[in-house]
């Protein structure tokens, strides 16, 4: 997950371009009257970000990037932010003092063991998982838009507290902003994509390799070193050992970055015909850019200054997410009907494409699909670099699918095309623990376990969960288990809260 502050930041950033977008479908041959989204277009346009309403309070209001921010990480649907208003508030209040003061470093959440214990089994953030969620929301929003256009809109959406609270009656401006809260909500999914930390750990796989079922493997004591860890959780139950590994490997990924390149080809941007030059909220890509490689880091690092052009992809995949749910509701139709013919005279398959650098083949479902990253192939062995912005080559990964990535990143590729979810990797290798622990200031090296060969290729370099449940004549898994496991957690859980 992006951190909080960049998920606000990159959903308040491309819908800041919101204005300037609907008047441009508008605009098109085959478009609509403006004035018909006057009132959406006034809400956008404020500054104070009072876009939807989510309580009965005077002070319930949200942003689009508040709620692409507080989805999945804090709460696992939309009503969740409503029957759990004042925790909202609370979260919101304080995450938006310290955007205003500039720094993060005295935020107080209110609600962190919460998105701890979420963060154990948060698999719907990365690989095929995040997409299948973005793609469905984005499909139910779609279908929002789509019966405002039609005057479809039932008798509980018209009195939704978002519709009430801007004291509108039209049906077309219901759907709209509906369909704008829901897709905020599925925004957050994808912009998990650019952030380097998600785009090399298949969660869910992992969590089942290593014998997950509601919790997988779990090692006593690891609740106690996350509690007492300085500034440390109490999640209330021992941590698993996937979610555990999929963390550290998260971070590692994240700190250190990774070269990536698009599934689908360089990629031309036309600054959205010119709306992302804007001023906005935040960066915007530069119009009639070609853009080929690229650096990203992970979560707190979004606005690194190596980061830049991940971060403007992060706003442009957001911003063409926005624009299909504002063509579905001017034109009746779901944008991906693109790749085939409308019979309207508006955004033909040509237009829609445009924005990217043209349409891609194979093509995925969505424009915004277009742009999400695919890594560079990693170092063929472990060694001590790490990726960097001065070269393309990515580390070796701590977490690696048996036979490689490359069969897991086609399958999320054809997944972007016809949604359908082709055989997982169900077989990890896993870096010897010698290499697991990104060095952080004040954390401390790895404890060594005594014994054993850890070099790549040796029986140590290891089939990980033989490891753990046998331990072999290399290391007991009893010491292993008892000792290590729980100090590497005190360790990870210090890295965490600091």
């Amino acid at each position: 997950m992006c951190d909080t502050d960049e998920h606000i930041r990159i959903g308040e950033t491309a819908s800041s371009w919101l204005p300037q977008m609907l008047r441009k479908v508008c605009a098109a041959p085959g478009g609509c009257d403006v004035n018909d989204y006057a009132g959406v277009i006034g809400v956008f346009e404020h500054t104070d970000l009072h876009q939807f309403k989510y309580g009965a309070g005077d002070s319930d209001w949200a942003s689009y990037g508040d709620i692409l921010a507080l989805s999945g990480d804090y709460y696992p649907d939309e009503a969740a932010i409503g029957a759990q208003a004042n925790m909202t508030e609370k979260l919101l209040a304080a995450w938006h003092a310290a955007l205003k003061a500039g720094s993060l470093k005295d935020l107080k959440d209110p609600d962190k063991p919460e998105m701890v214990k979420r963060a154990m089994s948060n698999w719907p953030h990365f690989g095929h998982d995040a997409l299948d969620i973005w793609l469905r929301v984005h499909r139910e929003a779609i279908d929002m838009a789509i019966r405002g256009r039609n005057s479809k809109m039932t008798t509980a959406e018209m009195n939704d507290v978002a519709v009430q609270g801007l004291g509108m009656t039209s049906q077309l401006f219901a759907g709209l902003v509906l369909a704008l809260r829901h897709n905020a909500f599925g925004d957050h999914y994808l912009s998990d994509f650019f952030s380097a930390g998600h785009l090399r750990v298949p969660r869910y796989e992992f969590f089942k390799f290593l014998g997950g079922s509601s919790l997988g493997r779990t090692i006593p004591g690891t609740a106690t070193a996350l509690k007492d860890a300085p500034g440390g959780v109490d999640i209330g139950r021992d941590a698993d050992i996937a979610s555990v590994l999929s963390g550290i490997s998260h971070d590692e990924d994240g700190l250190w970055g990774l070269w990536c390149k698009f599934h689908f080809g360089d990629r031309s941007l036309n600054g959205l015909g010119g709306i992302a030059a804007v001023e906005g909220r935040g960066d915007a890509p530069a119009p009639s850019t070609t853009i080929s490689g690229f650096y990203a880091r992970g979560d707190d690092g979004l606005m690194d200054a190596n980061n830049a052009t991940t971060r403007s992809l992060s706003f442009y995949a957001i911003g063409l997410s926005i624009r299909d749910i504002l063509i579905a509701s001017v034109t009746g139709k779901d944008p991906s009907s693109a790749n085939a013919t409308w019979g309207h005279v508006l955004w033909q398959p040509d237009d829609y494409w445009t924005a990217v650098g043209g349409k891609p083949s194979p093509t995925p479902l969505y424009a915004a699909l277009s742009l999400v990253p695919r890594p560079n192939d990693p170092d063929a062995t472990w060694t001590s670099r790490k990726s960097n912005h001065e070269s393309t080559i990515n580390h070796f990964p701590l977490l690696k699918p048996e036979g490689g990535f490359s069969a897991y990143y086609d399958g999320l590729k054809k997944h972007m095309c016809d949604d359908t979810t082709v055989s997982r990797p169900d077989k990890f290798t896993v870096r010897s623990y010698m290499r697991t622990v990104v060095p952080i200031p004040g954390v401390g090296p790895p404890i060594p376990v005594t014994g054993g060969d850890y070099s790549p290729g040796s029986k140590d370099y290891f089939d990980f969960l033989h490891y753990l449940e046998h331990g072999g004549d290399v290391v007991p898994a009893a010491v292993w288990r008892g000792t290590e496991y729980t100090a590497m957690l005190a360790r990870y859980g210090k890295y965490k809260a600091g």
